[in-house]
């Protein structure tokens, strides 16, 4: 159901990362989502562990906020999350304890936009278009750091009683992209304004 690329992509689910489709390594992860993220935070460990070293070291620079003073402005976030995205926030706190990170570093990095300046030519983009024939295509483009390229792995989930997804991600980050079992696809970076002259 999810086309050729999913079909080339999977060509073992043994639930250790493979090294398919240009050495891209395929961690597959299965339950509910604390489960999931447990899962993903142990087979993603090394990705993980070197990607929040990475952000670690050059939060300053990147964000123009200190880690501590990022902490403090995110902890009113973090019921919030809870709250709405309690999925996603469990999904999140399991990788912690899969990888040996702390959550709350996880989460901090995964609100990395929220605080980041960094000049508009380094933010992703996501776009929908309509076809001729009515057809509708989403693309998305990840404009990012060249030092997350060696963090670049593919998640194949199976959440418990919903359609399993395919995300590309890398390093620390959540997966916000990519393509269910059901036929949708999706992407976090859509623009607000976009999205309404739909």
């Amino acid at each position: 159901q999810y086309g050729t690329f999913y079909t080339n992509i999977c060509t073992s689910t043994s639930g250790r990362p493979q090294r398919n489709m240009s050495n891209i390594p395929l961690i597959s992860v299965s339950g509910t989502p604390f489960a999931m993220g447990v899962e993903w935070g142990g087979k993603a460990q090394r990705y993980i562990r070197t990607g929040v070293s990475f952000y670690k070291r050059h939060w300053l620079e990147m964000t123009k906020c200190t880690w501590a003073q990022s902490a403090r402005i995110l902890a009113p976030t973090i019921a919030l999350t809870k709250k709405l995205l309690p999925a996603t926030f469990a999904e999140l706190q399991g990788a912690g304890k899969g990888s040996g990170i702390p959550w709350r570093d996880l989460f901090i990095i995964n609100s990395y936009e929220a605080l980041e300046r960094f000049r508009s030519r380094n933010k992703c983009t996501s776009i929908i278009a309509r076809t001729k024939n009515r057809s509708m295509l989403l693309a998305h483009n990840e404009d990012w750091t060249m030092a997350d390229q060696k963090l670049i792995y593919v998640v194949h989930a199976r959440p418990k009683g919903e359609p399993a997804f395919l995300c590309p991600t890398y390093g620390p980050w959540l997966q916000t992209y990519g393509l269910t079992s059901a036929g949708l696809a999706f992407a976090a970076a859509l623009s607000l304004s976009l999205a309404r002259c739909l």
